[in-house]
């Protein structure tokens, strides 16, 4: 039997680097513990060359799972170098952020850096409002959002331009969001949403109207939440009712 797939644990910046400079390494999967007493931790070009030595490692990646102690704020910035073909990461298709205070995008184009991301994953970060940066991946197709307890918007108004967004979406879960009154502007579409999930967010009482597409199979939610919901249009509850599914 041939090995293909080997997990190693570290916890050493050193063993990291060496393990990136292996030419005949490469790393599919990765998931970073974030342990210290720092309030913020910043991931930049510079940063990551520093502590890797260089940025091979983020070009065969394709799950990337990042988690804090602590609860930090996490900070991606790009220092202006979106055109630089090594601070991107190319086959990413999975992102998965867990127990981080604040999510935080700066000087990077989303679009560029994860060309090829399908599936995001947030859970259980207390300070985080919306989740705008997503709207922009161009092959996203599954978003599943729990346990952000301030987000109010998945998507706010404070996004200009939102043509084509959303377009391979598939399935949208969100789970326990107490604050959650919207899940985005009425003006965007959701062409080829299949599956959506709504569990314990008792102030979403609409969805958006163009949610609502041919393709659209299974709405899953409580019993008592579908039966909150209000409709400018009692047509569109009966067109809906045949794909509502009860969870317990």
């Amino acid at each position: 039997m041939r090995l293909t797939d080997l997990g190693i644990t570290v916890d050493k910046v050193r063993t990291l680097q060496m393990l990136s400079s292996l030419d005949n390494i490469v790393t599919r999967y990765l998931h970073i513990w974030i342990a210290c007493s720092s309030a913020s931790i910043q991931l930049t070009p510079s940063a990551v060359k520093a502590q890797l030595g260089s940025l091979n490692m983020l070009k065969s990646l394709q799950k990337l799972q990042i988690r804090s102690y602590s609860l930090v704020v996490l900070e991606v910035d790009g220092e202006d170098q979106d055109r630089d073909m090594d601070w991107q990461l190319p086959d990413l298709e999975e992102l998965q952020l867990h127990d981080l205070k604040v999510v935080k995008w700066t000087r990077v184009s989303i679009s560029d850096f994860l060309p090829q991301l399908r599936s995001v994953v947030i859970s259980s970060c207390p300070e985080l409002e919306n989740a705008n940066w997503v709207l922009p991946l161009p092959k996203l197709e599954s978003l599943k959002i729990q346990s952000c307890p301030k987000m109010w918007r998945v998507i706010d108004d404070s996004i200009g331009s939102h043509f084509g967004a959303f377009r391979c979406l598939r399935l949208l879960h969100l789970h326990k969001l107490n604050s959650l009154s919207s899940i985005c502007d009425l003006a965007i579409s959701f062409p080829s949403l299949e599956h959506i999930e709504i569990l314990r967010c008792d102030e979403l009482k609409q969805l958006p109207v163009k949610i609502i597409g041919r393709n659209l199979r299974e709405i899953w939610g409580s019993e008592g939440w579908w039966q909150s919901l209000q409709w400018q249009d009692e047509n569109v509850k009966a067109s809906l009712l045949p794909h509502f599914r009860r969870l317990n």
